[in-house]
């Protein structure tokens, strides 16, 4: 990557060179349902393109609100490639963003941001086990309704009371 060059003379030199880094994957604005586990991979290279397995390597991941969240561990796969597993369980949905931030010993350091990298799907909720006691009865009864709702994001919900008749 770097040109021999002829130079009468003394002097010292320090060469720093340039990290780059990227996410590999998730790919741009996919999109994962709130409470899934989402691993998250990058590469850090040089100018030059040789995968750095060396760097510090850290992952943050950015709200729609652009509050910062650790991924959790990175682990170093080998060859410069990094990746953590970020648990989205009783997250906001919408678009997140991922920031790499990358260092080495004589490498210029590499803070990036990429905007809108994963889209948190906020799912409906969930009812299930739909019960009415007594089963049969007249006008005049009092009925007890139950039922089990479950909402990954634990949003606020609203239980609303209708009444028919025929």
């Amino acid at each position: 990557c770097y040109q021999n060059v002829n130079i009468t003379g003394s002097f010292a030199v320090t060469v720093k060179g340039q990290l780059k880094v990227n996410v590999t994957q998730p790919y741009f604005n996919q999109s994962f349902p709130v409470g899934n586990n989402v691993a998250v991979k990058a590469n850090v290279t040089s100018e030059c393109n040789d995968g750095r397995t060396n760097a510090s390597t850290n992952i943050t991941l950015l709200s729609p609100q652009a509050a910062e969240e650790a991924c959790g561990t990175v682990y170093n796969e080998s060859g410069g490639v990094y990746n953590c597993t970020w648990n989205t369980a009783l997250h906001q949905g919408g678009n997140w963003s991922v920031k790499l931030n990358a260092s080495e010993a004589n490498f210029f350091f590499n803070v990036t941001t990429f905007s809108n990298q994963i889209w948190l799907n906020n799912t409906a909720p969930n009812v299930s086990n739909f019960t009415v006691s007594p089963s049969l009865g007249g006008w005049s009864e009092r009925y007890n309704f139950t039922a089990f709702v479950n909402d990954t994001q634990r949003d606020f919900l609203t239980i609303v009371k209708t009444q028919t008749t025929q």
